[in-house]
This record gives C-alpha cells, sequence and structure tokens, in this order.
C-alpha cells in the first residue's frame, strides 16, 4: 500500500486513474481528478478575503477536495456538526463563508461556493508541501443537549492520529474500500471514512450506506464498514448476511450480544475504538468475550485522576501537556483497562454516589433488555433511580407470561449481583426505544419525556419521534416512531385511533424543509396514496428524495408491515 501523509498528497503532479471514490449513482473519480479539482478549488480560495470556511458536505469526495484547498489556501476549516440550516444559522457567527454542495444550504448574507465549480482553466496540478501544524481545523462536540462546542485541532494532529490507524489495521484492511453509515461531518467519520482512505489510497464511497447491509455480498468481500453502535445493535435477521474485510464501530458502547450479531450477520466481529473530538482516538478492542479490555493506541499514555478517571498524554492532544477526562476507568496488570462509566453521569442518590452508566450496563447484561437509559428522579421524600427499558423479544415474552411484578423481582436480583439497594432503579417504564439524534447520541430532552406519565405528556403539535437517520445527497431516510400521545391521535377515531392522513403529509413535509433547506411554499400533492393505516406507537421508515430541479419531493412511508403511504409534494 502506497501510503502518503496528507502533507505530501499532492506535491508531485499525477496521472494516476486510480480509483479514489466510487459510487455507482453518483459516478468515479480518479487520483487525477482530485489534484485538478483541489487545485482548481485553491486559485479560487487563495483570492478570496475570508479566513474562517464552514465545509457542509453530502459528498465525502466534495468534503476531501475542500479540506484539503483550504489546507492550501491557508484558511480555517469549520466542520459543523449539524448541516441542517436552522443548526447553521445558529453557528453563522464562528465562520465568514462556506463551501457546500447543498444549493439550498447556502445561508442569507453569507459569502458561498457550491460545489463542483465550473473549472474552465486547468491550473498546474503540483501543489507544495503542506505545513500541518499551521493548519487549523475546528470541529463542533456532538452533545445532545447545550450549545455545540467548538474543538480546535491542527491537520497534524489529525495526521498523527491517521499514522496510528495505518499502523493498528493497514494490514487488516490491505486494499479493501471503504463505505459507511456515520457522517465525515464529525472526527471519526472524517479520519475513517475520509482522511485516513486518502492517505493509503483506498476507494472510499462518496455517500452514507443508509444501513449496514444493504450491500452485496460480492460488495461486502472487499469493503471495510465504518459503522456506530445505532446501526449494529439494529442488524436484522431478515437482511442478507455479507462478510465484510472489517467493521469498525464507535461513538458510545457496544453491548457484547450487538458484538456477536455483527460477526453472525457482517462476518467479521467489530473493533471498537474509544475516544471523543476533544481527545482523538483513546483505545480499541475486539469484543470476543464479555469481559474484553480496552488497549491503548500506541504512543498514548494514561493515568488515573484522583476521582479514578483518565489522565492522557496523546499526540492527537498535546504531546507534553496532560488532559484530563471524566472517564472512570480499572486499569489491569497488562496495561489494559475496563470503562466504569462517566464521572459527569455520577449523581447522588441519599447521599451516596451512583453511577447512572454502570446501573445501565448491568441492566444489558440482561438477556431480557436490548437498550436502556436510567436517570434521577425525586419524590416527596426520596430520591431514586429510574429506568427506561427497550426490551428484547425473550424480555417482551417473560413480562407477557410472567407479569410485570415478577420480571421486575427477577431484574432487581439480577442487579443485586453488582448494585447496593440505593443503585437499584425503583421506577421502570418500558419503551419502544432510546430517543437519539443522527450520531445515536441521546437525547436528553426526549429522554425525561419517557418517564412523564402520559396524562401530563405535553400535546403540543410536533412531528413523530425520530429513531435515526440517514442522509445523504438528495435523499433521506428517517426511522420514526409515531408516539400514541401526538395530539392528531385524539378523537380520529374514538376506539379505533389512526394516524391522519393530512398529519402525516405535515410530518413529511416538516421533515423536508428541515434536512433540504427548502424555502419554496407547498403547492400541490400528486399521486397520493394511503395504502394501509398506521397505528399509535408504530415504528415507520420515511424515504424521501429531493428534486430541485423540479422543486418536487417524493416520499414513501413504510413498515414492517408493508407500504402504509406515497405520493409526490410539488413546492413552488
Amino acid at each position: 500500500m502506497d501510503f502518503k501523509p496528507l502533507s505530501l498528497l499532492l506535491s508531485r503532479p499525477t496521472d494516476d486513474d486510480l480509483f479514489l471514490v466510487a459510487d455507482g449513482e453518483i459516478g468515479f473519480k480518479t487520483q487525477r481528478d482530485f489534484q485538478h479539482d483541489v487545485a482548481t478549488l485553491y486559485h479560487v480560495l487563495n483570492t478570496h478575503p475570508a479566513a474562517r470556511w464552514a465545509v457542509c458536505f453530502d459528498d465525502s469526495y466534495y468534503m476531501a477536495v475542500a479540506v484539503l484547498a483550504l489546507s492550501y489556501a491557508g484558511k480555517t476549516v469549520v466542520i459543523p456538526g449539524n448541516i441542517q440550516i436552522g443548526a447553521l444559522n445558529e453557528l453563522a457567527h464562528e465562520f465568514d463563508a462556506m463551501l457546500s454542495d447543498r444549493h439550498a444550504s447556502v445561508l442569507p448574507n453569507n459569502d458561498a461556493i457550491t460545489l463542483p465549480i465550473d473549472h474552465k482553466s486547468h491550473h498546474a496540478i503540483a501543489l507544495d508541501a503542506l505545513s500541518l501544524d499551521s493548519i487549523k481545523i475546528v470541529l463542533y462536540t456532538s452533545g445532545s443537549s447545550g450549545k455545540p462546542k467548538a474543538i480546535e485541532k491542527s491537520l497534524q494532529q489529525l495526521q498523527a492520529e491517521i499514522d496510528i490507524l495505518e499502523q493498528t489495521w493497514g494490514s487488516e484492511l490491505a486494499t479493501s474500500s471503504i463505505v459507511s453509515t456515520v457522517s465525515h461531518q464529525h472526527i471519526y467519520g472524517l479520519l475513517f471514512r475520509v482522511l485516513w482512505p486518502l492517505c493509503a489510497r483506498r476507494t472510499f464511497s462518496r455517500t452514507n450506506a443508509v444501513y449496514p447491509q444493504q450491500h452485496s455480498t460480492e460488495q461486502a468481500l472487499s469493503q471495510t464498514l465504518i459503522s456506530s453502535p445505532a446501526q449494529l445493535k439494529r442488524l436484522k435477521q431478515d437482511h442478507p448476511r455479507l462478510c465484510f474485510c472489517a467493521v469498525f464501530s464507535s461513538g458510545g458502547p457496544l453491548p457484547f450480544n450487538a458484538a456477536e450479531k455483527t460477526e453472525q450477520y457482517l462476518g467479521k466481529r467489530p473493533f471498537e475504538v474509544f475516544g471523543s473530538t476533544e481527545t482523538g482516538g483513546i483505545a480499541h478492542r475486539q469484543q470476543h468475550t464479555d469481559t474484553a479490555t480496552w488497549t491503548l493506541f500506541d504512543g498514548i499514555s494514561a493515568t488515573l485522576t484522583e476521582q479514578g478517571c483518565l489522565r492522557l498524554r496523546s499526540p492527537f492532544i498535546h504531546p507534553k501537556v496532560d488532559y484530563d477526562t471524566s472517564d472512570l476507568c480499572d486499569f489491569h496488570n497488562d496495561g489494559t483497562f475496563t470503562l466504569q462509566g462517566r464521572a459527569d453521569r455520577i449523581v447522588k442518590i441519599e447521599e451516596k454516589r451512583v453511577s447512572l452508566a454502570e446501573v445501565e450496563n448491568r441492566l444489558m447484561d440482561h438477556t431480557w433488555i436490548e437498550d436502556t437509559v436510567c436517570i434521577a428522579k425525586e419524590s416527596a421524600d426520596r430520591q431514586y433511580i429510574a429506568a427506561a427499558l427497550v426490551l428484547s423479544q425473550e424480555g417482551k415474552c417473560a413480562c407477557q407470561n410472567q407479569g410485570d411484578a415478577i420480571c421486575r423481582q427477577t431484574l432487581r436480583q439480577h442487579l443485586a449481583q453488582w448494585l447496593d439497594a440505593i443503585s437499584i432503579p425503583r421506577e421502570y417504564t418500558i419503551a419502544s426505544h432510546i430517543p437519539q439524534n443522527s450520531q445515536g447520541k441521546r437525547e436528553a430532552n426526549a429522554v425525561d419525556e419517557l418517564f412523564t406519565p402520559s396524562s401530563k405528556k405535553k400535546t403540543t403539535d410536533r412531528p413523530p419521534s425520530v429513531v435515526k437517520t440517514a442522509i445523504s445527497n438528495l435523499h433521506a431516510e428517517l426511522s420514526l416512531c409515531v408516539d400514541s400521545d401526538l395530539r392528531e391521535f385524539e378523537g380520529h377515531f374514538p376506539g379505533f385511533a389512526i394516524y391522519p392522513g393530512v398529519s402525516q403529509i405535515n410530518a413529511v413535509v416538516h421533515f423536508a424543509l428541515d434536512i433540504f433547506g427548502i424555502t419554496a411554499p407547498f403547492r400541490s400533492l400528486d399521486k397520493l396514496k394511503f395504502e394501509a393505516p398506521i397505528w399509535p406507537d408504530m415504528q415507520v421508515q420515511l424515504s424521501m428524495n429531493w428534486k430541485p430541479e423540479k422543486n418536487a419531493l417524493t416520499f414513501r412511508l413504510e413498515s414492517t408491515a408493508g407500504l402504509h403511504t406515497r405520493g409526490v409534494i410539488h413546492f413552488d
């Protein structure tokens, strides 16, 4: 494998026709195309006065072109974690101009360049070696509450991490191509699906895979999958079984049964990467047993703070300065460690410190529990832990056959093996899913609502809850839960609730405006068919295709029961 650092990628002219990216519908790009496109954009940017540029792309190829061209032009690269119009408006003060492949995403009163640009002249391809230390990349944490926090890194810090990734897994990946279900707008996707393949000359896909098993068996054999726990936990038996060259997971803990399921359905036990936007990668593991520990990446050293949290010395942060995390862990004699949750999820219950993450992990050890989230609650006379549970099929059968009381007692006995009485949840609620955003992070406000009695839940107009999303170019796939407490179910119909057709259209328009940045008003409906009713708490898949040249949106609402609704929405 001809591995080159980012600093030397474009230092020599090339006639190399090696495929750099490939997607059947969008097309192929070669190394020669890449050098030409970067040089062309660089010459445009070099004379532009804007210093801080937001990069907002669906297409990973143009993301790579933008990052390299901005770096050569000496600009600061700003990478918003969310490229929807509302989120960009909130961050507009953080950048001077924007590069995008979304015409509709251009903000009012904000200078922007849309790729691809019309390059009539052919500039010299060769560019000088980059000074990676001087190039600033600004990323944002993907927290589920509060404003995004800016994290500044140098391109040299990212290169140091790329070098370690290749050292650790280069021989495993060999010449496989890269496909991904995670966004390149976050550090994990940026490194694993764009910058690392660039340096290693591995072909990478231009768009998101909607779900891991959408590839054919023949393709998967020579592909590496970059994914997350949110996708891998939802692998389904009725999808085709594949065999990837390698599978990676990051962004949160992957349950052991999900690691086993991944190997069963995708052919490989996942390599898990532990880290954050602030720290970069910290450690890795492959769960061959349910007690698998984490191994630090080469070049990283770690000790524990007085609170039992990881204290790092890492070239991905600063090679000579310690960095204290909020990650509680236990070190073992062989230098590996076990994570014990986050210090910032420590709560006091009756004056005792309780780790919510540990309670969740212990619950997840039981075969009845597929997913869970815990919070601290307080009544008039006591504090306690409450848990929302997503039951596995085995758990659903147990509750149906044995009754709620016996099942709760069984869970208490299970938890009592590790937790004292104060730490064991006193309240349980059954949920169809744990709310999350598109990056697989839990949404704090939505989680709180899981514990709100139905009689007290807000009945303000809102669309169905988003379980997960996959957005690429002009296509979007949303998994939705049509919550039974939506206002539209009231009186429609008494004793026989169904989700009204007009509400379905309103929800589709709501999500389309948000995702595709459509500003034109609604005009008409065409080819509308209501094939089957949608019931309360049903999970449906919304597929949308936006055709800006026609101002038309085609959509389908489907579930495991089949097609429910389809049609075309026209905008003026």
